[in-house]
């Protein structure tokens, strides 16, 4: 039988390099405030690399008092292309500072403990809102909460540039195609309140109706009928919906029928005809959301007072 072999320690490192096991940490964890050669830091990583050894985790977790982990429990909603672009970049710059990030999907059927608990991250930074009761049970484990305003009411100039995209075209009935997506509820009708109130500000009616593969040729029947001529979605998956009924029922796309898409998704450019959509800026999304957990880590207050940076664009494609 194959003896397993035995993991490198703190210990083996110092005793090939020469030095004392405190030495050793104080170079692999970049301990500040020490008088440490470079001939000897060099030597200790040397000889660390040499035998495969990485500080254990949990071990420097414990002495260290941090985990350097960041939770983001995630909502109830599918994780889609911008949502997952956020988190990519958020992860991208908090593995740059020393931090993993690690997401947690939400479910309430109260059979498994929370990763929380389990997990002891220094940072959770909840996508949508904590209720007050859950997040005070997070912090009574001594961990930080950290809120990122997610909340679509306070920046949904996306739909505002929507809705002028289609108005500048000439169009003058619109339509707001709203999705039947689990967990969207609350964030389609922040959209629609604002569509109504842009349509309003411009001048221009204003149909909507909640779209799904079984009523999208109905809806798109019910909306001609209605002398509507230009729709904006949700979401390119929703304008893919009203794109496909259309050209079903036999409208030219866009001369009798504009539509426009929000996400800016890899099937707004593989469509046909290509799919206008809103493009939002994820890269400093992400980067605001790392940004935040890494203040609360460092103890210190938000980056900024600010809401996150969206700075939504229209992307012109054929279908308007």
């Amino acid at each position: 039988m194959t003896t397993p072999t035995r993991r490198s320690t703190a210990a083996d490192v110092a005793a090939a390099a020469g030095v004392s096991r405190s030495t050793v940490s104080f170079v692999l964890n970049a301990t500040p405030g020490q008088t440490i050669s470079d001939a000897v830091r060099q030597r200790v990583r040397a000889e660390a690399a040499r035998l495969g050894y990485r500080p254990h985790a949990h071990a420097r977790a414990l002495v260290s008092g941090a985990s350097r982990t960041v939770l983001v429990p995630l909502p109830e909603w599918p994780v889609e292309y911008v949502l997952r672009q956020i988190l990519d970049e958020a992860e991208a710059t908090l593995d740059d500072a020393g931090y993993t990030l690690v997401t947690s999907g939400r479910h309430h059927s109260g059979n498994a403990r929370p990763l929380w608990e389990t997990l002891q991250p220094d940072i959770v930074l909840p996508i949508e809102r904590l209720a007050a009761e859950e997040a005070a049970a997070i912090r009574e484990l001594g961990i930080r909460v950290v809120e990122f305003d997610s909340d679509e009411t306070e920046y949904v100039e996306s739909v505002d540039a929507q809705v002028a995209h289609l108005v500048d075209r000439g169009h003058r009935v619109l339509a707001y195609a709203s999705t039947t997506v689990p967990g969207m509820g609350r964030m389609s009708d922040a959209r629609i309140a604002r569509a109504r109130r842009a349509c309003a500000d411009a001048g221009v009616r204003l149909q909507d109706a909640v779209v799904e593969e079984s009523t999208a040729r109905f809806v798109v029947r019910e909306w001609r009928r209605a002398g509507v001529t230009g729709v904006a979605s949700f979401n390119d998956d929703t304008a893919a919906l009203i794109l496909g009924a259309a050209i079903r029922e036999g409208l030219r796309v866009p001369s009798e029928l504009a539509v426009i898409g929000h996400d800016d998704s890899p099937i707004a450019r593989l469509l046909v005809p290509s799919l206008s959509s809103i493009r939002f800026d994820t890269t400093g999304l992400g980067r605001h959301l790392a940004a935040l957990a890494l203040a609360a880590a460092a103890g210190g207050p938000p980056p900024t007072a600010q809401r996150p940076p969206t700075h939504a664009r229209v992307v012109h494609r054929e279908s308007t």
